[in-house]
């Protein structure tokens, strides 16, 4: 006679419990991937950037071998001027519903073939008017037709709409104006947007040791 123990113990396993068993082990799964997706999003897409991030994105300048720090403050030079450059580190859309981050370019170009100019300063300020940044702490020489770039990541929103450069330059001979310029490029929504904004020279006219400033372009 059979064992009827023999029976119980080849006995299949209903089909609804493993069914129940795998649709368990799928809900469980999910539930993991949903919760470290959801961490991930909060801690790395989302997150803000720290006043240490914004330093080093301050500093990604790219800076030609021809820009160099003088050894002294170059004293006073026969050209000296201020521009104010305007820079759009965010900008809005709509009714001021959308708006977008922008990532900033700073361009100083020496359009002179032959002679350097100094850069004595590179500031950044914000909306209200306080300094955000300064990009050089000495002046610095910057060769003939050679460009310096100071580079604001879309990331650093300090500037605001109304964030601004004000770059002072000088020469110790008559030369053409350095061209000064920002170029604003980011997107809003699905598509991309650039522009660039042109300085302007501001504060009193350019001192002068001698008559060379009535050469100067305007």
């Amino acid at each position: 006679m059979a064992d009827p123990g023999d029976d119980t113990a080849r006995r299949p396993i209903p089909v609804g419990v493993i069914l129940g068993v795998v649709v368990a082990l799928i809900v469980l799964l999910v539930v993991v991937v949903a919760i470290l997706f959801a961490k991930y999003e909060v801690d790395g897409w989302n997150e803000e950037p720290g006043q240490d991030d914004l330093l080093q994105s301050d500093n990604a300048s790219r800076l030609p071998d021809v820009f160099v720090p003088l050894a002294d403050d170059a004293g006073a030079l026969a050209i000296e001027a201020e521009v104010y450059v305007p820079v759009y580190s965010t900008v809005y859309a709509g009714q001021k519903t959308v708006h977008s981050n922008l990532a900033a370019t700073l361009s100083i170009r020496n359009t002179s073939q032959t002679a350097s100019i100094v850069v004595r300063g590179v500031r950044y300020f914000d909306t209200e008017g306080d300094m955000v940044s300064q990009f050089i702490d000495r002046p610095h020489s910057l060769g003939p037709m050679a460009t310096a770039d100071f580079f604001v990541d879309a990331a650093d929103v300090r500037g605001g709409t109304g964030a601004n450069f004000i770059v002072d330059w000088a020469a110790d001979t008559a030369v053409s104006e350095p061209v000064i310029e920002a170029v604003m490029i980011g997107s809003i929504g699905a598509r991309g947007i650039s522009f660039i904004s042109r300085g302007i020279r501001v504060g009193p006219t350019p001192t002068s040791t001698d008559p060379v400033q009535d050469r100067v372009a305007p």
